[in-house]
């Protein structure tokens, strides 16, 4: 029989529930074993992540003060519970979407304990969870709702003697989130500055294929010097004995901007510059493709592009794996790209095989090399910090100071959005996303007169009906600015 937490504080002798069994599989890995039990104080999901080898895994609530233990403890064994019902019970989720929804209820754990209730006493509570929500993003929000559905399906389940408003906690969110800012899609980049970015991105490429060929016989070197160094005596002679043998490298990366002296380690150097040349290439390829940026780093170093002929031209398809609305599973799908996005496809071949070479390590089951891996395993994914650090030194490179031109585009398009908020603002260099180059190019595309709305359906993989008509409306506000700049300008 479970206890009546619902009611619970801390002046309460509370006893820890025991909703599921604790040695209940929670997760496996790629080949079956298991990784994680329901009584494990952290749930690893990793092989549920994009490459099956990235970490990923799901923290509980706990604190440290032994005077509010008891209370800890209840709060967290909630959250354990209700988490895995969300997980287990009704659609598939993708892991993302375990992450967010695990997440929300960790900020949630924290309040209900400031409060000296339980989670489960918050979020039955439609005044206290009104309060509370002002402090969740809209993914926070979103989930919240989800999270407590399933709170009131599964209440006798785990123990909740008490009707859950599920109607009036779901009108709040609602009202909630409707009092958010109402357009939160990402920009269309003005012509201008999507003209001036595109320049540049196909011009680096040209940078990159003179510098790539020195830069991986650095890295090449680099390798071959540190495992030298297993071989040698004290540590004072490693150091010398690895200074003589890249002596030629220095000279050569000297050339391409290391300076020993402020620069740091040259093999620090060679692989923060090859992760630069891989977040322009990333970023080519999503700009002349319409790939989402888990979709480029999903993309397959063996059998990623092939080319055909049509109509007595030749066609470039790149070949990978999308996971948008199918419940984070993969699905192979193809895009097709132009000259660029083939060349950027290329070079990236040649960084992520030298990798590859370097690393020897085999593949085990369920483990696929990656064309913009890391540079300590071919088959791990490169986590969104990592893109983040070299999106923004990229954006130095390829960016244009935003004008009030631009900034006049963008109200004719949008409706004027106070884009100062979103980072835009006369004087600065334009804050660059993935999913920026992604809706440029539909609506850029669709504007041309060349592309249907049915192709860019097809390209973009899993664009809805409703945002195929957002897409068109932004072509058709795209036209209209056109013609009211135009008109001006006669």
């Amino acid at each position: 029989m479970k206890p009546n937490l619902q009611t619970a504080s801390s002046r309460e002798i509370v006893p820890t529930p025991r909703y599921f069994d604790a040695d209940l599989v929670v997760s496996r890995n790629a080949t079956g074993d298991i990784r994680s039990r329901y009584g494990d104080p952290i749930w690893d999901l990793s092989s549920s992540s994009a490459d099956g080898t990235t970490r990923a895994v799901l923290i509980f609530f706990s604190i440290d003060c032994s005077a509010e233990h008891d209370l800890a403890l209840v709060i967290r064994e909630q959250q354990k519970a209700l988490m895995w019902l969300y997980k287990s019970r009704g659609p598939l989720r993708s892991l993302g979407t375990l992450l967010h929804a695990n997440h929300a209820l960790s900020i949630l754990s924290e309040k209900a304990f400031e409060r000296r209730i339980t989670l489960f006493a918050l979020l039955i509570d439609p005044e206290r969870m009104s309060t509370e929500m002002e402090s969740l993003n809209t993914t926070y929000l979103s989930v919240s709702k989800a999270l407590i559905e399933s709170l009131w399906r599964y209440g006798k389940e785990l123990g909740l003697e008490v009707q859950i408003p599920l109607s009036k906690l779901k009108g709040q969110i609602a009202s909630q989130r409707r009092s958010r800012s109402q357009n939160k899609q990402t920009p269309i980049i003005p012509s201008r500055v999507y003209c001036s970015i595109l320049g540049r991105l196909i011009s680096y490429l040209d940078e990159i294929e003179r510098e790539l060929p020195e830069l991986l016989d650095a890295q090449r070197q680099c390798v071959a010097a540190y495992r030298a160094l297993k071989s040698e005596g004290v540590m004072r002679k490693r150091v010398a004995y690895r200074a003589k043998m890249l002596a030629p490298v220095v000279a050569s990366m000297k050339r391409l901007g290391y300076d020993p002296s402020c620069r740091g380690a040259l093999d620090a150097f060679v692989v923060s510059q090859l992760a630069l040349f891989q977040a322009a290439l990333m970023h080519t390829i999503a700009a002349f493709s319409g790939m989402r940026v888990g979709e480029v780093s999903l993309l397959p170093l063996f059998g990623v592009e092939e080319t055909f002929q049509d109509r007595g031209a030749v066609h470039y398809e790149i070949k990978g794996y999308t996971q948008k609305l199918e419940h984070g599973r993969k699905r192979p799908t193809s895009w097709i790209t132009n000259r660029e996005g083939h060349r950027a496809v290329l070079l990236a071949q040649r960084i992520a095989s030298t990798n590859f070479e370097l690393l020897g390590t085999p593949p085990v089951e369920g483990q696929e090399a990656l064309l913009f891996a890391t540079p300590k395993s071919a088959f791990r994914k490169k986590g969104s910090p990592k893109i983040l650090k070299f999106q923004r030194r990229l954006i130095e490179m390829v960016c244009p100071v935003v004008t009030q031109v631009d900034i006049d585009e963008l109200n004719e398009l949008e409706l004027s959005r106070g884009w100062q908020h979103e980072g835009i603002e006369v004087g600065k260099r334009w804050p660059l996303t993935f999913h920026q180059l992604r809706r440029s190019l539909s609506v850029y595309a669709h504007r041309s007169g060349m592309v249907s709305l049915p192709a860019l359906k097809a390209q973009l993989q899993h664009i809805t009906d409703e945002m195929r008509a957002y897409y068109a409306d932004g072509y058709s506000r795209a036209v209209k600015s056109c013609l009211r700049q135009g008109a001006l300008q006669s």
